[in-house]
């Protein structure tokens, strides 16, 4: 969902497919230099409710695969956005006004990201979009999941390693979710699940 007005009133969809939205943003990187890392704030409409209530490690994978760790100027590492208290929740729920139709849509924000470039990490945002798309599918989110907030905040102030079977299952309950949504095939599900897990794994490096 973009907003297409000044006064943020209205909305319209980018596309629907997260291909197209990740060569956009890869693109506009690219296309302008100027461009400084800053907050990447994704909306997708929320078209399905999932039953599987998330907990606080599934959160944790979201953080992990998309937030900003760095070190900080002691040299310890943080995952920097909710260490610095830049914002207050991992995702919001909103609802957008859409330009074409007049009603007003239910959209999950992510707003946790922080834009970065091909050179800094080893992949780019379609398996972030992806998982997104399949978390939304998956899991029952409730009004920007508050009860987590705690958790969220002592990790990130402090990370570390998530067990092998909280990443398992995380990825697990992503592909079910976009086997739900019903867009994709099973060999591509097979190949974007396996390389999720290869990420989240390799992130977990940076935690030891």
């Amino acid at each position: 969902m973009v907003r297409v007005d000044y006064p943020r009133t209205y909305t319209l969809p980018l596309t629907t497919d997260p291909a197209i939205a990740n060569r956009m943003i890869c693109e506009s990187l690219n296309f302008i230099n100027e461009i400084k890392p800053h907050s990447l704030h994704i909306n997708i409409e929320k078209r399905g409710n999932g039953e599987i209530e998330p907990k606080l490690d599934d959160f944790l994978c979201l953080l992990l695969l998309g937030g900003d760790l760095g070190y900080d100027e002691k040299g310890r590492l943080k995952e920097k956005r909710f260490a610095d208290k830049e914002f207050h929740r991992i995702i919001n729920r909103r609802r957008h006004l859409s330009l074409l139709e007049g009603v007003k849509k239910d959209v999950i924000e992510y707003a946790f990201l922080r834009l970065w470039k091909k050179e800094d990490r080893n992949y780019d945002y379609l398996p972030v979009i992806l998982t997104f798309k399949g978390f939304q599918y998956a899991y029952q989110l409730g009004a920007n999941c508050h009860d987590q907030l705690p958790g969220l905040q002592s990790w990130a102030e402090k990370p570390g390693p998530l067990p092998a079977d909280s990443i398992q299952n995380f990825v697990k309950n992503v592909e079910y979710g976009l086997k739900r949504e019903g867009a994709y095939s099973n060999d591509f599900l097979a190949g974007f699940t396996k390389k999720l897990y290869e990420i989240l794994l390799e992130r977990q490096q940076l935690l030891r």
